[in-house]
């Protein structure tokens, strides 16, 4: 990579306990040198995606050309897992970097962790052209349905989601479906749980891969949706309905307290009859699932599906890159959208297709309370409106390649398979972790598991869900002073 009339040192450097590449520049003269860390998850790894990491470089020494006095240090990918142990304890010390892609924002936003972002966002961004969306007021680089799918249940935002998840994908071994006989036309979702009883059956631990983390989030909340959308519309809170445009104004994610009302008004209710049959599919679902799905990280599912002991997985568009490299000199492999949950299965199911795709509820990029402690904020926000923009992320993505709506962004063509997904419906309910908040999240999945696991009953489970959300919306209310709770 040549630079010109600069000084660019790329070296690799303890920092933060964490082994980081540092690109620094010589600040001018008289000027307060500041240094801004970053962790960027996957948009700095270079061992997996080399040329993003070279346009992630690119986008820092752009910066610090134009800023000699600000030094960009970006911290090395880790696993998610390891991330948050890695992020939790570096808070709890008031360390941890200042600019983070923050996996998990949401379930974080109650610590205090995060700088609060509406005000900045009705900035100008003096990074985009003048009469380019984005310029006068930073938040239009996004349409508003995106800030409504992370918007915190606190009403605020807390991070920026450049990428979408582009309706979460089932990728498919094609040579060894051809080989077993096996089809992705499922005309009934009792075709696909036939296909998935068929890999399940097939030995050696295949069968439909979902992790119990990203991927069970993803189903059951479009399983969830397809019982109750018939009822999504009249969830709907006028007074929010007015902040949207065109079909948004009468389909969208339910916010936080939209939800709660409908739970207030029991046309969200776990003690409902198509609440069960909800369950029953997510536990007929579970038992296509690949052995040892609870424990499987992302990365060791893309080395399954190379391996073939994956013939079957749920990912999002991010995983195009993984898949493909995985799957190189092995396999062909195609994609194919989740099918409908159809009428056979319960006279309560729309037997329409809803899709994952939009801003993802736990994944931004945001700055961390550590540069309050600096009194680097907007030295951070600065830069934060440098990367946001389609000449900059917009590059990164293109190299990713992922989905983003950055105005003016160009889309990578290796996308034009999953396009198709965007035509369909988005689901009605946000993840389960991110609904009403961190703790009903928790309650939620460990309830889930136990009825998964057997050992609780289909009512017991239902009693259970109907706690976590009596209780929940009782503490977003108590929280907001919404007046319609009583």
């Amino acid at each position: 990579m040549k630079r010109k009339k600069i000084t660019c040192v790329l070296a690799s450097l303890l920092v933060m306990s964490l082994c980081v590449t540092a690109v620094f520049i010589q600040a001018a003269a008289g000027e307060e040198k500041i240094t801004i860390r970053m962790q960027t998850d996957e948009w700095y790894h270079p061992e997996t995606r080399a040329e993003v990491a070279a346009v992630t470089e690119e986008i820092m020494n752009e910066y610090m050309r134009l800023h000699p006095n600000v030094t960009l240090i970006v911290g090395d990918y880790m696993p998610i897992g390891d991330f948050y142990t890695w992020f939790t304890t570096k808070m709890a010390v008031r360390d941890a970097p200042e600019f983070v892609y923050n996996l998990r924002a949401q379930r974080m936003m109650q610590k205090g962790w995060w700088v609060r972002l509406d005000e900045y966002l009705k900035e100008e961004n003096p990074y985009i052209p003048k009469g380019y969306l984005g310029h006068d007021v930073w938040a239009d680089i996004l349409p508003q349905w995106m800030w409504e799918g992370v918007k915190h249940p606190d009403g605020h935002l807390y991070e920026i989601p450049l990428t979408m998840v582009g309706g979460c994908t089932l990728y498919y071994n094609k040579d060894k479906f051809k080989e077993m006989g096996l089809t992705v036309d499922w005309p009934t979702w009792t075709d696909f749980l036939n296909t998935g009883r068929k890999l399940k059956n097939a030995g050696n631990g295949v069968g439909i891969y979902m992790s119990s983390g990203s991927s069970y989030r993803w189903i059951e909340s479009v399983v969830l949706t397809a019982f109750f959308a018939d009822r999504g519309e009249d969830m709907l809170l006028p007074e929010i309905s007015e902040n949207y445009a065109g079909a948004w104004k009468t389909w969208r994610i339910l916010g936080p307290e939209e939800l709660a009302k409908a739970i207030y008004d029991k046309k969200f209710n776990a003690l409902d009859p198509r609440f069960a049959e909800y369950l029953k599919v997510i536990k007929d679902l579970s038992e296509t699932w690949v052995a040892g799905y609870a424990t499987l990280s992302r990365d060791e599912a893309y080395s399954l599906f190379g391996m073939e002991k994956i013939l079957l997985g749920y990912y999002g568009l991010f995983s195009l890159t993984p898949i493909k490299e995985a799957a190189a000199g092995v396999c062909d492999f195609g994609v194919v959208q989740v099918p409908a949950v159809t009428k056979e299965i319960s006279e309560y199911a729309t037997g329409e297709i809803y899709i994952t795709g939009g801003a993802p509820p736990n994944d931004g990029f945001g700055i961390t309370t550590v540069a309050e402690d600096k009194g680097i904020v907007e030295e951070c926000i600065d830069f934060l409106k440098f990367w946001t923009t389609a000449d900059h992320f917009g590059r990164a993505a293109y190299a990713f390649p992922a989905l983003t709506k950055i105005q003016g962004a160009k889309i990578n063509p290796e996308l034009a398979p999953f396009m198709p997904v965007f035509g369909y419906k988005t689901r009605l309910f946000q993840d389960y972790t991110t609904r009403l908040g961190p703790k009903a999240g928790d309650e939620w999945l460990r309830v889930t598991q136990d009825y998964i696991g057997g050992q609780i009953s289909v009512k017991e489970a239902q009693t259970k869900f109907q706690k976590i959300l009596d209780d929940a919306v009782k503490v977003l209310a108590g929280e907001h002073k919404w007046e319609w709770c009583k």
